[in-house]
């Protein structure tokens, strides 16, 4: 004596809900390896988040800095930088900087060239990949300058 239940399969999984399932568990904010620059191309895999932020900080730092010694600020100025790294390894900025802390409009596109000079000057090797894919990613600095008295 047989039974046809003892052949019966498992019930089957469709590929759109495994598809589902793997996009609800996918952290979407996070990468898995961050853009690397020329000059951390050398570090360890451990390192590399580290050597990112420092040299995108070094990088932005230096510009920032030629530009405060220029004294066109108005007041205390506070305003982020939004760095975008895509897949073909381009970098872009915006900033909500308000032009009213400037002299004039000249002023405001001189500070638009240092920060610009200073993301020049880092070479993207690698963009961030998520799951082997690369993809664009885009990162906030908040910046705040201050006037010092003499």
């Amino acid at each position: 004596m047989s039974s046809c239940e003892f052949f019966q399969m498992e019930e089957r999984t469709s590929s759109d809900a495994i598809l589902e399932e793997e996009l609800h568990t996918i952290n979407w904010q996070e990468v898995d390896t961050y853009p690397v620059f020329k000059e951390c191309s050398s570090a360890t895999e451990s390192k590399q988040l580290e050597c990112f932020t420092e040299a995108l900080h070094k990088k932005i730092l230096h510009g920032m800095q030629r530009y405060a010694q220029t004294n066109e600020l108005d007041s205390v100025m506070k305003l982020n930088i939004l760095i975008t790294i895509d897949t073909n390894r381009n970098l872009s900025f915006t900033t909500d900087v308000d032009s009213l802390a400037f002299h004039s409009a000249a002023s405001l596109k001189r500070f638009n060239k240092c920060i610009q000079d200073g993301l020049d000057s880092l070479e993207v090797v690698e963009p961030s990949f998520k799951r082997g894919i690369p993809v664009t990613t885009e990162f906030a600095l908040p910046i705040i300058f201050t006037q010092e008295n003499e």
